[in-house]
């Protein structure tokens, strides 16, 4: 649409945004890490309430953390600590941010997937610092200086939309906001038409909704969008969703890993798009048990924590960021020395069968595989208390079925053979299936 000319500064970066940066020789990042972690620990202890009485609480002090290796002595944290220390303190911020609330440019908030959004925010230099960070990852995935792409544009208060509107301005990249919300992108995409047939890339979040509306429609966005790039997005994304995506679309799909709290971002390896290189250089990313809470061996799967390493307003130390995933440091064929990121699924999107967790995502690829079940919703059945005996899912079945008994036998013998536990299969009305926020709400509570 654009054609990028040597005078744009990105233009000449070749495959990385930021070679020195994603290659760092590991030894010269680990020292990196050691002074910017002690650096910060003193600083937070100083200026964060929460920190403060937490440490205090655990009988550590910053001062007894030398290196990275020590880290694993200061105490974890969740989004149910903020909420609980926001109600017993009337504070807002619950005891986190670290400067006068006057040199805050922006305040976002959490999705709220789990309970209350909690407040967050940035200085307008912190601001800038974030749009590098998101511009890597969006570079990684392969977005370019000169694209014109579509994003949300019903969801700017979230810090990762937040993030890729710094990133973009940073780059070089036209944005075109539509949607209300998640769910209505393409249909007002659509409905645009020949206005926008130049367009590089589209943000797809929905597909089951997205693809409803196609369908429906009778419209094949290859004829209407003919120069299309690619597809994007930030979510969690089974093989089926992936191949859905590429043959409604025709184009690739990337996807993009990360989180609006401490604006961290990821981007998928263009050699594995399992893995996904993380920001070294501004946060620590630890794997830990998620009974012990002691840190997995390498290459072993736990739950991701993210330490702030930059920040100045809302820097948070050993933060559980609830998601399951493999970290691996070993050398990467792309090039990059970064460690990368495996995803495994959210635990608030999971149910435990006896010693296993069982991911929407991975119950998602086994329904969307069987033949006219593409894109359908579906829901797991979390009962109280966990674990639970039997693999229960909720599924909007296709109307077009002539035998709807037949396919829920054929639903739950495919989910048996994968999980090998019991499974049932309930049908259930499309309306019974609602998002949350900006997410199709995946888990239905019968407690």
């Amino acid at each position: 649409m654009t054609t990028v000319t040597s005078e744009q500064p990105a233009a000449t970066r070749g495959k990385l945004w930021d070679p020195d940066a994603e290659t760092m020789p590991r030894s010269e990042l680990v020292s990196m890490q050691n002074e910017k972690l002690q650096r910060q620990l003193r600083y937070i202890y100083r200026n964060s309430r929460f920190f403060q009485d937490l440490w205090d609480a655990a009988g550590v002090h910053p001062r007894r953390i030398e290196s990275i290796d020590e880290l694993h002595k200061l105490p974890t944290f969740n989004k149910d600590d903020l909420r609980t220390y926001r109600e017993k303190s009337g504070d807002p911020f619950a005891g986190t941010c670290c400067v006068p609330a006057d040199q805050l440019a922006l305040v976002a908030h959490s999705t709220g997937t789990s309970g209350k959004p909690n407040l967050y925010g940035l200085t307008a230099e912190e601001y800038e610092e974030v749009g590098k960070i998101y511009a890597r990852s969006s570079y990684t995935i392969g977005l370019r200086p000169g694209y014109h792409l579509i994003m949300i544009g019903g969801t700017r208060w979230h810090g990762a939309v937040l993030g890729w509107d710094k990133a973009f301005d940073q780059m070089g990249i036209v944005k075109y906001y539509f949607g209300n919300g998640t769910h209505d992108i393409v249909k007002e995409l659509i409905d645009h038409g020949d206005d926008l047939r130049d367009l590089d890339a589209v943000m797809v979040y929905q597909p089951e909704a997205e693809l409803q509306y196609l369908r429906s429609a009778g419209v094949d966005p290859k004829k209407i969008f003919p120069n299309l790039k690619m597809l994007w997005s930030a979510v969690d994304a089974s093989p089926a969703r992936r191949k859905i995506l590429v043959d409604t679309w025709g184009v690739p799909f990337k996807n993009q890993y990360g989180s609006g709290d401490q604006f961290w971002m990821t981007g998928e390896c263009p050699h594995d798009y399992r893995d996904h290189h993380a920001p070294e250089d501004y946060f620590l990313f630890e794997a830990l048990d998620p009974t012990t809470n002691e840190p997995v061996p390498a290459g072993h799967t736990g739950v991701l924590h993210v330490t702030n390493l930059w920040a100045t307003s809302f820097p948070y130390i050993r933060y559980n960021m609830e998601d399951m995933v493999t970290c691996s440091t070993a050398p990467c064929a792309c090039g990059r020395t970064s460690m990368r990121l495996r995803v495994h699924g959210r635990l608030a999107w999971s149910v435990r069968i006896g010693d296993r967790y069982v991911f929407t995502q991975e119950v998602e690829n086994v329904l969307w595989e069987q033949p006219g079940m593409a894109g359908a919703n579906y829901q797991l059945v979390r009962q109280s208390p966990q674990p639970q005996h039997r693999l229960i899912v909720r599924v909007v079945p296709n109307a077009a079925a002539t035998s709807p008994a037949l396919l829920r036998e054929q639903l739950e013998e495919a989910l048996t053979r994968e999980f090998g536990v019991p499974s049932d299969v309930v049908f259930v009305d499309p309306g019974d299936i609602t998002t949350k926020g900006v997410k199709m709400q995946r888990i239905h509570d019968d407690s």
